[in-house]
């Protein structure tokens, strides 16, 4: 019964300020910024840590630089991400484009399963706009992490489920897509596949940021079980609120030294992607805390 009356109260207070203009919401992200990054220092410890092990060759003030501005995107974040509860389908048309659909309308004609990589760089939840911009494959699913709030849990699923998307827990996942599979129909599926894996054993190493970066390698694994086609959705910020994605074909080079060269090549695109804007990628995730493993780096 709390769960419930704190749900009720917690979403109710969250669907007011998705009633707020953005333009609204922006001046009070402004405001807050200040306070996360000055007053609260949100993970200040990490956020900076991860940047200038990123970019050993930028200065001290470049660094502040990138952060400040880190800041101020994971505000804008937040508030973009409430307004999921309460945006047209003609406001988000206009804050975001959505290129290289072809590729995905083709790939569905021949009922090949598509398995597309992003991250948490830009706006991954305003993502589920790409669903708008293809007919074809009729089902699209994205993987989720259960959070641990539970009243938080189940609000995120309702913003996440605003596009009428499947939603596939990391517990049945592999399951789903398998069922999916069987259909002989084509499918997408979005993989968010720069966060830390388990630790284990064989995990595949790289380079990556500077640092070295064990890969999340599920993606791969289940979609060759599926014969599927592997995509990139390269998010671009243009400015404030507004996005441009772009879907492209993950070609491996022969460079490619692990047994997984498609996340090989998506973790190369993400870093090119990371270097060309870096305020714009979630610094504040512990993403490289196994200390004990650098001895296991791929050899340059």
């Amino acid at each position: 019964m709390i769960n419930r009356i704190s749900y009720i109260l917690t979403y109710a207070m969250l669907y007011i300020v998705a009633l707020i203009p953005l333009n609204i919401l922006y001046i009070i992200s402004s405001g807050a910024h200040f306070f996360v990054c000055h007053i609260l220092r949100y993970r200040k410890t990490t956020i900076r840590k991860n940047l200038t092990y990123a970019f050993p060759d930028k200065t001290k003030k470049e660094i502040r630089k990138i952060e400040k501005k880190f800041y101020l995107h994971i505000c804008d974040l937040f508030v973009e991400t409430v307004k999921l509860l309460h945006i047209s389908n003609k406001e988000m048309r206009k804050r975001v484009n959505i290129y290289g659909c072809d590729i995905v309308e083709d790939l569905a004609k021949q009922d090949i399963p598509i398995f597309v990589y992003l991250s948490h760089y830009g706006n991954w939840e305003w993502a589920q706009e790409v669903k708008k911009c293809y007919i074809r494959p009729k089902i699209t699913a994205e993987i989720y992490h259960h959070i641990a709030n539970p009243v938080i849990n189940r609000i995120m699923l309702k913003i996440r489920s605003r596009w009428n998307g499947m939603l596939f827990s990391q517990n049945e996942a592999v399951r789903n897509i398998l069922t999916l599979r069987k259909t002989g129909k084509s499918f997408l599926i979005g993989f968010i596949s720069d966060q830390r894996p388990h630790h284990a054993e064989d995990n595949q190493w790289i380079t990556f940021l500077n640092q070295p970066t064990d890969m999340v390698c599920g993606a791969e694994i289940l979609g060759k079980r599926c014969n599927a086609a592997f995509l990139y959705l390269d998010i671009n910020k243009v400015k404030r609120g507004h996005y441009h994605m772009t879907f492209m074909h993950l070609q491996p080079s022969d460079e490619c030294r692990t047994p997984y060269p498609y996340t090989e090549t998506y973790m190369h695109k993400l870093e090119q992607t990371v270097k060309e804007c870096p305020e714009y990628w979630l610094w504040s995730h512990k993403r490289w805390a196994h200390a004990d493993s650098i001895q296991r780096i791929i050899k340059q």
